[in-house]
């Protein structure tokens, strides 16, 4: 059984949420009463993160999609992937990024 971590800042209740896939160890954390979630890298919302591919021990775009899939449904008002952005889909992006991928894999595998 996994504990979950928090963090602890002034007003904010931070959930600390791992989502491997951009980075091994890259980590969300969610304000669950404020609804907000600090993606960092792992949801950008003007380009399409790198995936890491260092050790091919490791199905890096599989992680991506999983991680992507637990952060879609969460009650978000609002999201912020760097200190300059913010929006408000995060569904919709998170759908915009899967489907990139998609096709990506559909397009590799023509070859």
């Amino acid at each position: 059984m996994t504990t979950a971590a928090f963090i602890q800042i002034g007003d904010y209740h931070l959930q600390c949420l791992l989502t491997p896939g951009h980075t091994e160890g890259h980590i969300c954390l969610y304000e669950e009463k404020k609804q907000i979630l600090f993606s960092g890298d792992h949801v950008l919302y003007d380009i399409t993160p790198h995936i890491e591919s260092w050790s091919y021990e490791v199905n890096s775009l599989k992680n991506y999609l999983e991680s992507l899939d637990m952060v879609r449904n969460l009650p978000s008002k609002s999201s912020f992937p760097d200190i300059a952005i913010s929006f408000t889909d995060l569904k919709g992006r998170i759908d915009e990024l899967k489907k990139h991928h998609q096709n990506r894999v559909k397009n590799y595998l023509k070859f």
